[in-house]
């Protein structure tokens, strides 16, 4: 799995403390699985309050979820309780183009989710801000690591999962990520949120046995003649809906409207926002129910019950935060855990011209 590994150990999430950048100075290290640490140096064009929300989490360690399509990109998510997407579609306000940066740079594309290059890669019209670059002496080491990833996450049969972790110092990282919620004072949705957090923890470095079943073996009672894929691809595309920061899900979208303070959700929005998201889970939840995931479904089931009994923004705020960096940690394992080694001989039908056709001939990744 290409997922990097990222746990906040020991933190209070949701402060974002003072950090003092020297550009030029160490930033902390990534360690890989097999041992080796690579040095970083802190971007020369990183923004200190982006470079904040980044240390927030670390020491951290998280799952690889390797791209495919955008080139040698790594992407991982950060035990973060933010909502702000930081990518923009054009460069300015600190954000830079991947392809302009050299590869090894870190990139902050959301106060949850990172992007670390290892080789060429795609920009698809997205900026976002850098923060650190890995040591020009530890490339060699990154490249072959992103390599090994991408193998095993496009052609290997046993989808290990990969994982990075970032540390300062002497520092080490055990387990998964620990939140710590601030509550609402409303007990149904306290209890979601800390079912739901318990959830995420749990499966921050391993996924969910019944999404490792489906995603290699299929569903014995859905799909189209007993294909595979027509079950694994509803599963992900409900969850591109529902939640994930790489496609803007609807929630990940509204939790987004509560990070913006004062500009964001006023109290007189809630009823319009949860008939809005109660509406878009009724058209979804059934789906996952049909799939038999049980981990996920209830997690988003736990969401929508407490949702109905939410009384104010805070306590909206906090359902979004724990279910939109659930819901991104289970696409995550998706993208990962997606058998593309069985469509890897995928061609054009023979009623399209190839040189004609648009998807003639296009690698998964150039």
């Amino acid at each position: 799995m290409l997922v990097l590994g990222l746990l906040c150990f020991g933190l209070a999430f949701g402060s974002t403390p003072e950090v003092e950048v020297l550009f030029g100075s160490k930033g902390p290290s990534i360690s890989l699985p097999d041992g080796r640490r690579l040095g970083t140096t802190w971007h020369p064009d990183a923004d200190p309050e982006f470079v904040a929300i980044f240390m927030a989490t670390v020491p951290c360690k998280s799952f690889l979820f390797h791209t495919v399509s955008s080139g040698k990109n790594i992407c991982f998510l950060l035990p973060n309780v933010g909502d702000r997407s930081h990518m923009l579609s054009k460069v300015g306000k600190g954000r830079q183009a991947r392809s302009s940066c050299r590869p090894g740079t870190l990139f902050l594309r959301h106060d949850q989710m990172v992007v670390l290059t290892y080789g060429p890669t795609q920009d698809h019209q997205s900026y976002m801000p850098p923060i650190l670059t890995v040591d020009t002496e530890d490339l060699p080491a990154l490249e072959a690591f992103g390599e090994e990833v991408w193998t095993e996450q496009l052609r290997g049969e046993s989808k290990t999962p990969f994982t990075l972790a970032f540390t300062v110092g002497k520092s080490t990282v055990v387990g998964g990520p620990l939140f710590k919620d601030e509550l609402t004072g409303n007990q149904a949705v306290d209890d979601a949120v800390a079912a739901i957090r318990s959830q995420t923890t749990r499966h921050w470095l391993v996924p969910p046995e019944e999404v490792f079943v489906l995603l290699s073996k299929g569903h014995p009672e859905e799909g189209t003649a007993g294909q595979k894929f027509p079950p694994m691809t509803i599963f992900g595309g409900v969850l591109m809906t529902l939640t994930s920061y790489a496609h803007s899900g609807s929630l990940n979208a509204a939790a987004s409207l509560f990070a913006e303070g004062p500009d964001g959700v006023a109290q007189a929005d809630l009823k319009i926002i949860k008939r809005l998201v109660n509406k878009i889970g009724d058209a979804n939840l059934p789906y996952l129910r049909a799939l038999s995931l049980h981990t996920v479904c209830e997690s988003f089931e736990q969401f929508f019950r407490a949702l109905d009994q939410s009384e104010t923004v805070l306590q909206v705020q906090k359902l979004m935060q724990a279910i939109s960096l659930f819901g991104a940690l289970m696409h995550g394992w998706v993208v990962y855990l997606f058998p593309y080694r069985l469509g890897v001989g995928l061609h054009v039908p023979e009623m399209f011209e190839p040189s004609s056709h648009p998807s003639s001939n296009v690698p998964l990744r150039s």
